[in-house]
């Protein structure tokens, strides 16, 4: 078996969603969401259209960056349960630690 630490370091790994319209939910969502937006571009005028642009920019940078936050502590949450696992597992293994 690889390591998976190597295959990580070398790029082998994918590790964003493969689809986000696997969920139903989400794909109406996302699907609303465009459409609302286009609907409003056609209503406001250039000044609006402008400020519409900066607030959805400011909007997907505050998703990225709350994504990348979050991923980061799920993963050292996931870590420290892994840790927790390791440092007390008496009475997990049947017979003991082999030595």
């Amino acid at each position: 078996m690889n390591s998976i630490l190597r295959e990580f370091a070398l790029g082998n790994l994918n590790t964003a969603p493969q689809t986000v319209n696997d969920n139903p939910k989400l794909a109406k969502a996302m699907k609303l969401s465009a459409e609302t937006e286009t609907k409003l571009k056609f209503m406001i005028g250039e000044e609006a259209l402008v400020i519409l642009e900066q607030f959805t920019n400011a909007q997907l940078d505050i998703v990225a960056l709350s994504t990348i936050d979050n991923f980061i502590h799920g993963y050292k949450l996931g870590v420290l349960m892994t840790l927790e696992v390791f440092s007390d597992s008496k009475g997990l293994i049947v017979g003991g630690w082999s030595e």
